[in-house]
């Protein structure tokens, strides 16, 4: 718990500014700490066809991305591993220089695209938080990329009652 402690004192509110104009900070729980996080995005309200089109899509860039060589973010990102059991995905983020990103999470396969933000984020660290009440029980894989293209790619659970 020392490292949670440490990042939690370097987490602050005003070291993030967003691309969107409405931003909105929630106060939730993150590892049984009450933390204030600012909303970033939510789910992508999507058609049946334009799903099936994205699909398509994610499928062949993932294809024809197989072959090259992912570089590796250089930020620091804290999930809980415990499964989301409520409406907001919470997640601490830090970094030593600032950054525009973008975050998107798709199905446990990774086609299905079901969240797509992007944000800037000024050198320090936040806590971040997603609009995931529409979204199924399941794993979810969550990409958070920069310009450039270097990522870090995690999974989360979704376990809502």
């Amino acid at each position: 718990m020392k490292t949670l402690t440490l990042l939690l004192g370097c987490f602050m509110m005003a070291n993030i500014s967003l691309a969107q104009t409405n931003k909105k900070v929630i106060k939730a729980y993150f590892l049984d700490q009450k933390v204030k996080a600012t909303l970033i995005c939510d789910p992508i309200p999507i058609s049946p066809e334009e799903a099936a089109a994205q699909d398509i899509m994610n499928i062949n860039e993932a294809l024809m991305g197989a072959e090259k060589e992912t570089r590796l973010l250089d930020i620091n990102v804290l999930l809980s591993k415990q499964a989301i059991q409520n409406n907001t995905f919470v997640f601490g983020i830090e970094s030593e220089e600032a950054l525009n990103l973008s975050l998107a999470m798709y199905d446990e396969e990774g086609f299905s695209m079901v969240v797509d933000c992007d944000f800037e984020l000024k050198a320090g660290g936040s806590f971040l938080a997603i609009n995931i009440e529409n979204l199924e029980n399941g794993t979810y894989l969550l990409r958070i990329k920069d310009n450039e293209g270097a990522e870090i790619i995690d999974y989360i659970e979704v376990s809502k009652k």
